[in-house]
């Protein structure tokens, strides 16, 4: 998984697998607006490297199966040791 930021990160924040978490989940599809989330897994992140411009960061995540709901979260710091926080919510439809 690659993710891309507007600014530069710090490098050390960026390469630390605990500022990253993973999550997918399913999703009971009814007529009904809005499920519960089901078969929710933590997935690891076991390498984080940053791009040589310090904007991008590939995640490795061993397993990774396409899924309609996934979330990443992520908390480093930007080149100025400014905090860069967020959420993504994502569908992955194919791997390859």
């Amino acid at each position: 998984i690659r993710l891309t930021f507007s600014g530069e990160l710090d490098e050390e924040a960026a390469q630390q697998l605990d500022h990253y978490s993973i999550k997918v989940w399913d999703l009971k599809r009814t007529a009904n607006y809005g499920s519960k989330h089901y078969n929710t897994k933590e997935l690891q992140v076991t390498a984080a490297r940053i791009s040589p411009d310090r904007r991008s960061v590939e995640l490795t995540v061993p397993g990774l199966q396409p899924t309609w709901c996934m979330e990443i979260r992520y908390s480093l710091r930007g080149s100025e040791g400014e905090p860069v926080n967020g959420m993504i919510h994502n569908t992955i439809h194919s791997t390859e």
